[in-house]
């Protein structure tokens, strides 16, 4: 039976009964199965899901950006009441960019790294508006300054290598909306970005929306960005549309056991840091082989026969708000965008406070700089400061969180920590000894004791090794154990992970991203670790998978006695998992504290700001903290500003910030923060800070 979720012939874009197939060697994938769904104009709808749900291949397939052996079966696709899906292909070419704008989820690999950005921006423009050289220059500097970028002008010559993330984003946004298209696809446009440039793109989209009025198709699995931007939402899973219904009725009221499950694997500021984090069980089915009842039941601890025998149709109590689920969530039910608490135990964190054992790693002092500029020997040339006097300490068994733009020096610090860099000035000790202060015999140690978890799990693993012998490399490596012994260390530690051992003969590429990350985690555990520096381990995961992997690294702690040190800009999952945090900004640690203290009581400018740009999957979202939302880029590292380097984006900036440059000062037990004019007053009490704020 197919349901149409269309509001009538008035809808700007009217999907019905959409199939879409990709021929592959191993079969057909169903990757899209009766999609039904309309936009009106000034709309922004939501689609989430897992990945692997179909979202991202629903949005292609509007737009026919297909890829090889990939097509729609049957189904209509009305923009303004004309089908799309009879079109020749160069019928809708003609409509991609002049009626249909993308914006993609990584904009380096969309934009053309040959071509600068006006020219690309002007391409699209010039082609569909058969627009003069002048004209086309015109509009694309136009629409530059439309989108925010600083300094359009001058970005007109500049390529996308030259571009920061947020710049990227907003070239691609420009180039979109370039001939004013009536709708706009935008696929994960803020997945990899800062909490800061995300919530300025994303409000720059709705500005933008509303300006042009056009309808808006947002596609993500961050339920926060669906919380506050969209108007309308679309749960997706397995190839099809699980729940309908207007923003706030997703989040006060979920209905489909899908949506509750998602919603209660987010983690939030105020989460129970003493319970594990909300996990959906298993993994999304294979959309090869045909599925009977709901996709949803072998991973639904309600499902019964009748969910395994017969697939639930898309209805509901309201024509707008519709659910495909035989056991839905009760209307009477607690909020699910409260922290959850259903899972079962505790987690095994530490139960030692950091200030309590001695610290295994110790920065003092620490500076990094990088040459930039031209000539052989670089004599003369510029540096980049990308880490400034940074001290620390990190004790056994603590969790450490380090947060903070892209650009501002957490990598950096990252690697010194773990010698792959060595410091210009300054000294990193693991248990009070520098690398550099070792015998050779002693720093092969050291390269076991301290280990480093990339972002990006993919890029790490060579692809054309299988992940046993990626496993295996640095046993051989360290010349540990035999053949046999390796193997049986390698098998232990996927369980411990838990991945089963058939995954060592399989290749990168043939893992999901979780299991990349769990293999990830695997590695680092080979030479049994003291410590981990975890770079970003968890930003482009789905919810329901990064709740797996957080949850997993809480565990692999508490059984290995490990002292992690966590890289990363998401503040809600830092703030979950660290004991204390430290906030960086143009390579300078402006703050640092217990994790309860920074979060509830920012003394830091900076860090009101980015604590205010978290998209938080609530629609109330009360207890509004101090500061506001961060504006503007983050100042050139090459030159940056005088004194305090972030006065030029301080709403409390005054002459002093400009001439002096600010030292850490106490707030508190172990909260210090470098501001001349902080949030809260300097060395006062818990009491104090409630009654000031």
């Amino acid at each position: 039976m197919v349901v149409n979720v269309a509001a009538g012939d008035t809808a700007l874009l009217q999907v019905n009964d959409l199939h879409t197939d990709i021929t592959t060697r191993q079969g057909v994938v169903h990757a899209v199965s009766g999609v039904s769904l309309c936009i009106d104009a000034g709309e922004t709808v939501g689609l989430v899901g897992e990945s692997g749900c179909g979202k991202t291949m629903t949005a292609m397939s509007l737009v026919r950006l297909l890829p090889g052996g990939a097509g729609i079966t049957s189904g209509s696709i009305k923009l303004d009441g004309r089908d799309l899906v009879p079109l020749a292909d160069s019928q809708v070419r003609s409509l991609r960019g002049s009626q249909i704008g993308v914006v993609f989820q990584d904009p380096m690999t969309s934009l053309n790294p040959t071509m600068a950005i006006g020219h690309q921006i002007g391409e699209s423009f010039r082609l569909h508006r058969s627009a003069s050289r002048r004209q086309t220059r015109s509009r694309a500097l136009e629409v530059l300054g439309l989108v925010g970028m600083p300094r359009p002008s001058e970005r007109l010559g500049e390529y996308p290598h030259q571009l920061s993330g947020g710049m990227r984003q907003r070239a691609m946004i420009a180039l979109a909306l370039v001939c004013e298209p009536k709708l706009l696809i935008a696929d994960e446009p803020t997945t990899a970005l800062d909490a800061t440039i995300q919530a300025q793109i994303l409000e720059l989209l709705d500005n933008l929306r509303q300006r042009l009025g056009m309808g808006m198709l947002l596609v993500t699995h961050d339920m926060g960005v669906i919380a506050g931007h969209a108007d309308r939402v679309l749960v997706m899973y397995a190839g099809k549309i699980v729940e309908s219904a207007p923003t706030e009725g997703i989040f006060a009221d979920p209905r489909h056991r899908y949506t509750e499950a998602l919603l209660k694997s987010v983690p939030s500021l105020d989460q129970d840091r003493s319970r594990r984090l909300s996990t959906i069980p298993g993994t999304p089915p294979d959309l090869s082989h045909p599925l009977r009842g709901c996709s949803f039941a072998p991973r639904c601890s309600f499902a019964t026969d009748q969910c395994n025998e017969s697939e639930p149709i898309l209805d509901g109590e309201t024509e707008a708000h519709r659910y495909a689920c035989y056991h839905p969530r009760s209307t009477t039910a607690a909020s699910v965008t409260e922290p959850a608490s259903h899972e079962a135990g505790r987690s095994q964190r530490p139960a030692t406070l950091a200030r309590e054992s001695p610290p295994i790693l110790s920065l003092a002092s620490v500076s990094r700089r990088y040459p930039v500029g031209a000539g052989v020997f670089r004599r003369g040339s510029e540096s980049i400061k990308a880490v400034s006097d940074v001290s620390l300490t990190v004790a056994q068994g603590e969790t450490f969180g380090l947060v903070g733009e892209s650009g501002c020096g957490k990598s950096t610090l990252g690697r010194l920590i773990v010698a792959l860099e060595r410091p210009d000035e300054g000294s990193v000790l693991i248990n009070g000894t520098a690398f550099d202060a070792l015998s050779k015999p002693q720093q092969r140690q050291r390269r076991r004791d301290v280990q480093l978890v990339f972002q990006d799990s993919y890029s790490a693993m060579n692809p054309k090794m299988r992940i046993g012998s990626i496993m295996r490399d640095p046993l051989r490596v360290q010349r540990v154990g035999s053949a046999a012994e390796q193997r049986a260390r390698v098998t232990a530690l996927l369980d411990s992970v838990g991945l089963p051992q058939r995954v060592t003969d399989r290749f990168p590429h043939e893992l999901s991203g979780g299991q990349r990350q769990r293999v990830g985690f695997a590695r680092a555990l080979t030479l049994s670790p003291k410590l981990i520096v975890a770079d970003e381990p968890v930003s482009a995961l789905d919810v329901s998978v990064q709740a797996q992997i957080i949850n997993l690294m809480q565990s692999l702690q508490s059984e290995f006695n490990l002292t992690y040190v966590i890289v990363s800009h998401d503040l809600s999952v830092v703030r979950y998992v660290a004991d204390r945090i430290g906030v960086m900004y143009l390579g300078r640690l402006v703050e640092i504290g217990p994790s309860d203290a920074v979060y509830k009581h920012p003394a830091h400018p900076y860090t009101a700001g980015l604590l205010e740009s978290i998209p938080i999957p609530r629609l109330q979202q009360g207890n509004a903290k101090q500061g506001s939302a961060i504006r503007g880029e983050l100042p050139s590292a090459i030159h940056p500003p005088s004194g305090c380097p972030f006065r030029t984006r301080c709403p409390r900036a005054q002459d002093r910030c400009a001439n002096e440059a600010p030292i850490l000062r106490g707030f508190g037990s172990g909260h210090s923060a470098a501001c001349h004019f902080p949030l809260i007053p300097v060395g006062a009490s818990a009491d104090d800070i409630g009654r000031t704020i």
